[in-house]
């Protein structure tokens, strides 16, 4: 059974980038260069202008000649120096000061459907993503040259966001096929190796071999039919499997927030928007965006087969959910309501088998939580009211609703009217976006892996309200630290100190230990200051870091400090996971769900528990390079090493489901 803390309707891997700066290096002077074999300790020669020299000036110098290699490219194998915090690899190539990745052989291989893009306008390019660490501070800059004929210098464009040691995605682009020499720097640090520029005609994914291999679902962007369609690949070597057609499972607009997996990872259901895009604004700076033509996509994974069912128009789906015997897909879709003033919130319960809508209803709230319950009766539906105005103001009290599977009757509702919850505007309401002030309160919801209970850490205070969805009955639990004598004793002697600010929001995430018994919780606060008059002055982000709470008595058992937005379990329960964000930079800690301690960091990987079409666990991770490069991998789940790596499209996403 997939776990529910873990299952994220669509999550998709995708890391953003931020700003980039070109640069295109004068023409330098060409010579001819010797083959070259890297070592762990050598480099590739440096090809340098000659020194300038002083002489009187004749009335007709004549052009020296430039010499270009006519022996095969002397492409530079990888040293197998390894940057930190990364796993060994054959491809690591580095000085200690700075490192990249080279391709495999040595060259750079331009396919359709492949890594890169291949622009033919005015400045014919051919862009590929590299993947470079610095072990010095400062700003990369990337300059090279063909060996082996007249061209022009390549450009190179370094993505912003990644600060000034570490870590750095660039893009080279390349004007011609060819041999090249590119130089990485860092102020006076210099990395350079020569690599074969080579534009194919065929995709790298082509047929795996014939041997039986299990393989991964990937949703990868069809230019030729505009949408995004789903195809079996080996997830070592991102090969299509053999006899596996690509299946249509998404359109550009919304395609992969909005989709989702039977428990048992044999079927996929996905949301495509087709046709014309529409959007409407509801006021205070809030809209919604549809299209005037959309189907929901419902895929046999094992058979390799799909179906198709139409959706409401102008709308989009956001939620999903299989039955727990797979037979049934319920979702909730979102499009703009009569009067064009509200958004309407429709549940709807398809035949996973032909499509046919069995039951719809529509909600008097806007749902952030759809699931069956434990046998598969009722669908769990939790989420609050938008407010007169969206996202102006203050939404309606959560509230919960047990729902008949097959009837999408009511069989039990609760409403949370102490429970602060949403996103709205406090002060100058009535002016324009920008000048507003708002607030937002996010508790954490977790639905236990038996879906039998429920748990809501609120965000304005220090509580767990419970909920028992088979008895229908609350429990309401106040979060404690366990203090010193001493520390309570300080607290009766305490006198009152001024705040220097107060709470404008608390956001949560949580995870539930599989055995229910603790709840680990990261909390992030911002904290308003305003002048005297209750002038905004700003606002500061903080982290109050992660607590593991006993869910029965609220006690506090243990803390960690981190920065951490995003937590879940590792399917063996012994490691969670914790993801930082901040901008385009991404972080994932692994800790001892135990002790806490760090077990593994991994810069800039996006990773996703999985589980393959065979239904082994695995352990997949992306990292985007650029806009048209992502390197895909497969982790040991011990070590958390990169086992496997490949480069595919930036456009392409694993989704395969949670174990």
């Amino acid at each position: 059974m997939i776990p529910r803390t873990l299952r994220i309707a669509g999550m998709l891997l995708v890391a953003a980038q931020i700003g980039c700066s070109e640069t295109a290096p004068p023409d330098p002077v060409t010579t001819s260069v010797p083959a070259v074999q890297a070592s762990p300790t050598d480099t590739p020669p440096t090809l340098t202008p000659p020194e300038p020299t002083t002489a009187p000036p004749t009335p007709s110098p004549s052009p020296v000649p430039i010499a270009y290699i006519t022996t095969p490219c002397p492409v530079t194998l990888g040293n197998g120096s390894t940057p930190p915090l990364e796993s060994p690899s054959p491809g690591f190539h580095g000085n200690g000061e700075l490192w990249t990745r080279l391709w495999d052989e040595g060259t750079v291989m331009f396919v359709p459907g492949g890594p890169g893009n291949v622009a033919w306008g005015r400045l014919k390019s051919m862009a590929m993503g590299f993947e470079w660490w610095r072990g010095v501070t400062g700003t990369l800059t990337i300059r090279g040259r063909r060996l082996d004929a007249p061209a022009p210098p390549l450009r190179s464009q370094v993505h912003g966001g990644y600060g000034s040691i570490g870590f750095q995605p660039a893009k080279v682009l390349f004007p011609t096929e060819g041999c090249w020499e590119v130089t990485g720097s860092v102020g006076d640090a210099s990395l350079t190796f020569i690599t074969l520029v080579e534009l194919g005609s065929e995709g790298l994914a082509s047929i795996a071999p014939a041997e039986s291999v299990s393989g991964i679902p990937l949703l990868a962007w069809n230019a030729n039919s505009g949408r995004y369609e789903a195809r079996p690949v080996d997830p070592s070597t991102g090969r299509d499997l053999p006899d596996r057609v690509p299946i249509g499972a998404g359109g550009e607009l919304g395609f992969a927030w909005y989709n989702a997996f039977s428990q048992d990872g044999r079927k996929f259901a996905s949301f495509e928007a087709k046709g014309e895009r529409v959007c409407w604004d509801f006021g205070g700076g809030s809209g919604l965006c549809g299209t005037n033509e959309a189907v929901l996509h419902l895929i046999d994974l094992q058979n390799w087969t799909g179906i198709t069912a139409p959706l409401p128009s102008n709308g989009r789906a956001v939620l999903f959910t299989y039955s727990p015997d797979s037979t049934r897909v319920a979702l909730t879709y979102l499009r703009r309501s009569d009067d064009g003033k509200q958004q309407k919130n429709t549940l709807m319960v398809f035949d996973a088998a032909t499509g046919d809508v069995l039951s719809q209803t529509d909600l008097a709230f806007k749902p952030s939580l759809l699931e069956y319950g434990s046998e598969g009766s009722e669908l769990i539906v939790y989420g609050a009211a938008e407010g007169p105005v969206i996202r102006v103001s203050k939404p309606g009290p959560p509230q919960l609703l047990l729902l008949d599977a097959a009837t999408l009757q009511v069989n039990w509702e609760r409403k949370f009217p102490d429970l602060v919850s949403g996103y709205w505007c406090v002060t100058n309401c009535e002016l324009e976006l920008q000048h507003r002030d708002y607030v937002n309160w996010e508790p954490a919801v977790i639905l236990s892996d038996d879906q039998r209970k429920l748990y809501i850490v609120h965000a304005a205070d220090d509580r767990i309200t419970t909920v028992d969805l088979d008895d229908r009955t609350l429990q309401e639990t106040e979060i404690r630290v366990a203090r010193s004598w001493m520390e309570r004793l300080l607290d009766l002697t305490a006198g009152v100190v001024e705040a220097k600010g107060w709470p404008e929001g608390v956001t949560r995430a949580a995870a539930l230990s599989p055995d229910g018994a603790r709840l680990y919780v990261l909390t992030h606060e911002t904290r308003a200051f305003r002048s005297e008059s209750g002038t905004l002055l700003r606002t500061l982000p903080g982290s109050l870091g992660l607590r593991v709470i006993h869910v029965k008595t609220g006690r506090v058992t243990s803390t960690r400090d981190t920065e951490a937005d995003e937590i879940r379990f590792t399917p063996d329960g012994k490691h969670l996971l914790l993801d930082s964000r901040d901008g385009s930079s991404t972080m994932l800690e692994i800790l001892d769900a135990e002790s806490l301690d760090s077990v593994a960091t991994l810069g800039q990987w996006r990773v996703r528990l999985a589980r393959d079409l065979a239904g082994e666990p695995i352990m997949l991770a992306t990292r985007a390079l650029e806009e048209t490069t992502t390197r895909f991998a497969v982790l040991d789940p011990e070590t958390f090493e990169v086992v496997e790596s490949w480069l595919g499209p930036n456009r392409a996403y694993w989704v395969a489901p949670w174990p």
